[in-house]
């Protein structure tokens, strides 16, 4: 199983969080380093929103991932978009919110980042059995 802290959160859809990772502890498919892309998918007859302390607190959660390859994105692509005024100007937005301790982090923007998805059951904060 990956360990992963999440260092982005997008606005919100309806039915779906968009969210980038960094692995701290790989399992094999997924190395430690690397950067992926989690989505959150819920049915329309599910209203679990994500919890808050995910995106208050810098802690380590659990995950039980699906791979899903059509959401694979380049770094920069997933980060930003650019918006274009009628004179054919464009500016760049930024699409995903830093989260407090993510800010800082030098993430490579040509990187290619792995796209995954999990249900309203498939998280929970990792216990600490450090103490």
């Amino acid at each position: 199983m990956s360990k992963l802290v999440l260092y982005t959160g997008q606005s919100q859809t309806r039915f779906r969080d968009d969210l980038l990772a960094k692995i701290e502890k790989g399992d094999g498919e997924i190395n430690s380093g690397e950067y992926v892309r989690i989505i959150y998918d819920k049915s329309a007859a599910e209203e679990g929103a994500l919890p808050e302390q995910m995106f208050e607190k810098k802690q380590a959660w659990e995950f039980t991932l699906r791979r899903d390859e059509s959401c694979d994105r380049v770094m920069k692509d997933l980060l930003f978009y650019a918006i274009a005024n009628d004179k054919g100007e464009c500016t760049v937005q930024q699409y995903m919110q830093w989260l407090a301790w993510g800010a800082k982090e030098s993430i490579p923007l040509e990187a290619k980042v792995k796209c995954y998805s999990f249900g309203e059951k498939d998280f929970r904060a990792q216990v600490d059995n450090s103490k």
